[in-house]
């Protein structure tokens, strides 16, 4: 079956030219390109984004949890944040450890580190390796 290729900045995607190919994808959800900031150089080098920083709060863990136990665990800190915040402006009682003020922050993204940084001093206030 002949192919024509199609590249991008994020890869290549294959179109089938032939009805038999066309008949065999047939029961696949079409694939659709979507522009990122994916070239691998970008993703070596870090990406960094404009975000608002909430809060944090600690939950206990096994030390390997499941996917599924990981997600619920991630569901949960941000419902607490999200109470922590709720409560704030209606400043009522926080619980202790919950309350911090909303930041603006830089969230830097890279193969090797997660990095967040204070948007006006650029200070670093969370710098986790990945490796």
């Amino acid at each position: 079956s002949s192919t024509q290729h199609h590249q991008d900045a994020c890869g290549t995607a294959e179109t089938p030219t032939n009805k038999e190919s066309r008949k065999s994808l047939a029961s696949f959800p079409t694939y659709v390109e979507v522009p990122g900031p994916c070239d691998p150089e970008d993703l070596i080098d870090g990406i960094i984004f404009a975000a608002n920083y909430l809060g944090s709060t600690q939950l206990l863990s096994d030390k390997t949890p499941s996917k599924n136990v990981r997600m619920m665990q991630a569901q949960e800190a941000v419902s607490r944040i999200k109470m922590a915040q709720k409560l704030a402006k209606s400043r009522k009682k926080v619980p202790e450890g919950e309350s911090q003020p909303m930041t603006e922050v830089d969230l830097f993204i890279s193969t090797q580190r997660i990095k967040v940084l204070n948007a006006d001093t650029q200070e670093t206030m969370m710098d986790h390796p990945l490796r």
